[in-house]
Protein backbone atom coordinates (compact mmCIF):
# COMPACT_ATOMS: atom_id res chain seq x y z
CA UNK A 1 0.00 0.00 0.00
CA UNK A 2 1.59 3.48 -0.69
CA UNK A 3 0.50 5.67 2.06
CA UNK A 4 1.12 9.74 2.44
CA UNK A 5 2.09 10.90 5.95
CA UNK A 6 2.33 14.37 6.50
CA UNK A 7 4.43 15.79 9.87
CA UNK A 8 7.13 12.65 8.65
CA UNK A 9 9.65 13.98 10.24
CA UNK A 10 8.66 14.42 13.63
CA UNK A 11 8.98 11.95 16.44
CA UNK A 12 5.78 9.92 15.81
CA UNK A 13 6.14 10.46 11.99
CA UNK A 14 9.59 9.09 11.76
CA UNK A 15 8.76 5.75 13.98
CA UNK A 16 5.64 5.27 12.12
CA UNK A 17 6.93 5.20 8.84
CA UNK A 18 10.24 2.83 9.59
CA UNK A 19 7.20 0.29 10.59
CA UNK A 20 4.99 1.13 7.47
CA UNK A 21 8.24 0.29 5.21
CA UNK A 22 9.10 -2.67 7.69
CA UNK A 23 5.69 -3.93 6.86
CA UNK A 24 6.23 -3.71 3.02
CA UNK A 25 4.29 -0.36 2.46
CA UNK A 26 5.74 2.06 0.35
CA UNK A 27 5.43 5.90 2.19
CA UNK A 28 5.68 9.49 0.34
CA UNK A 29 5.74 12.34 2.78
CA UNK A 30 4.86 15.61 2.82
CA UNK A 31 7.72 18.30 4.19
CA UNK A 32 8.62 22.30 3.73
CA UNK A 33 12.12 21.34 3.64
CA UNK A 34 12.94 18.33 0.96
CA UNK A 35 16.45 18.11 1.10
CA UNK A 36 16.21 18.08 5.02
CA UNK A 37 13.80 15.72 5.52
CA UNK A 38 15.62 13.12 3.11
CA UNK A 39 18.82 13.41 5.75
CA UNK A 40 16.66 13.21 8.71
CA UNK A 41 13.72 10.42 7.83
CA UNK A 42 15.62 7.17 8.62
CA UNK A 43 13.68 4.93 6.14
CA UNK A 44 12.58 5.37 2.19
CA UNK A 45 10.39 7.61 1.13
CA UNK A 46 9.16 9.47 -1.84
CA UNK A 47 9.58 13.51 -1.03
CA UNK A 48 7.45 16.33 -1.44
CA UNK A 49 7.93 19.94 -0.86
CA UNK A 50 5.19 21.33 0.77
CA UNK A 51 4.19 23.89 2.83
CA UNK A 52 0.67 23.20 3.90
CA UNK A 53 -0.07 26.30 6.28
CA UNK A 54 0.35 28.27 3.02
CA UNK A 55 -0.34 26.05 -0.15
CA UNK A 56 -2.09 22.88 -0.76
CA UNK A 57 -1.36 19.75 -2.24
CA UNK A 58 -2.47 19.19 -5.99
CA UNK A 59 -5.11 15.84 -6.53
CA UNK A 60 -2.38 14.03 -8.98
CA UNK A 61 -0.05 14.23 -5.32
CA UNK A 62 -2.76 11.50 -3.56
CA UNK A 63 -3.46 10.18 -7.03
CA UNK A 64 -1.25 6.57 -5.91
CA UNK A 65 -2.11 6.44 -2.12
CA UNK A 66 -4.46 4.44 -0.94
CA UNK A 67 -4.06 5.90 2.48
CA UNK A 68 -3.03 9.26 3.97
CA UNK A 69 -1.99 9.75 7.79
CA UNK A 70 -2.29 13.01 9.29
CA UNK A 71 0.17 13.87 11.37
CA UNK A 72 1.20 17.76 10.89
CA UNK A 73 1.00 19.56 13.88
CA UNK A 74 3.60 22.76 16.39
CA UNK A 75 6.00 21.12 18.34
CA UNK A 76 6.04 21.17 21.71
CA UNK A 77 8.94 23.07 22.75
CA UNK A 78 8.84 24.54 26.44
CA UNK A 79 5.20 24.73 28.67
CA UNK A 80 2.26 23.40 27.55
CA UNK A 81 0.30 26.76 27.91
CA UNK A 82 -3.39 27.89 27.33
CA UNK A 83 -1.50 30.46 24.75
CA UNK A 84 0.12 27.62 23.57
CA UNK A 85 -2.99 24.87 23.48
CA UNK A 86 -4.54 27.78 21.25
Amino acid sequence: MKILITGATGLIGQSLGQKLVEAGHQIKIVTRQKIKAQQQVPYPCEVLECDLSKQTLKSSDFADCEAVIHLLGESVDGRWTKEKKA
